[in-house]
């Protein structure tokens, strides 16, 4: 349960670099592309003045203002958020947010191996999909991996709410793993197995 997917893609946030532009079609879509490079110019920046990028708050903070955790912890769950208590809500909500704060502190990366092409944006329900294609630059026989990112308006501000790697979205895999445990387990069996593994994470 609970496999490295969203884990390991909110870290490729860290290897995105300006190499190729598609023109943007729209303000949303060129807004949208912008807030990702800026992004990565400020991770870069936090990462170089850093004496220890993995445990340092400010450069953590980044990572939570760019992630849109209200609409992580709803979609995540789909039609089974409706059915939670406030209080199952809330443990859900905090066990899911530092569960991405972990991953952001184990899987932090250089990312001066990697480039990446953007491949353009596509307008989605109530955001825009900036498309990538990312690169190492080191092992050119490693082969180029898509990864899309969902950027909304949120609240006046520009948030990241999904991220698709290889064609594979990060909210709907974890909205079918958590389905599937609901279903044959119940939400506290879920809350559990999410709590054990970020004691995991954090020991």
């Amino acid at each position: 349960m609970f496999r490295r997917d969203f884990l390991a893609a909110s870290c490729l946030l860290l290897t995105l670099a300006p190499v190729a532009a598609h023109a943007a079609e729209g303000a949303d879509a060129t807004e949208a592309r912008g807030f990702i490079v800026n992004l990565h110019r400020e991770l870069l920046a936090a990462i170089k003045a850093s004496k220890n990028p993995k445990t340092d708050p400010a450069l953590m903070a980044i990572f939570d203002r760019a992630l849109d955790y209200t609409y992580l912890t709803t979609e995540t769950l789909g039609k089974n958020f409706d059915a939670l208590t406030p209080e199952q809500r809330a443990t859900y909500g905090d066990i899911l947010k530092r569960l991405v704060q972990a991953s952001y502190r184990r899987n932090l990366k250089d990312p001066s191996g990697f480039e990446v092409e953007y491949a353009g944006e596509l307008p989605v329900e109530g955001a825009v999909l900036v498309q990538t294609v990312t690169k190492n630059k080191k092992n050119k026989r490693d082969k180029p991996l898509s990864v899309d990112y969902q950027v909304a308006l949120v609240s006046g501000a520009r948030r990241v709410q999904d991220i698709a790697t290889g064609g594979v979205s990060i909210v709907r895999n974890y909205r079918k793993q958590f389905g599937s445990i609901i279903n044959k387990k119940g939400v506290d069996e879920l809350l559990k197995m999410m709590k054990t593994k970020l004691d995991e994470l954090d020991g």
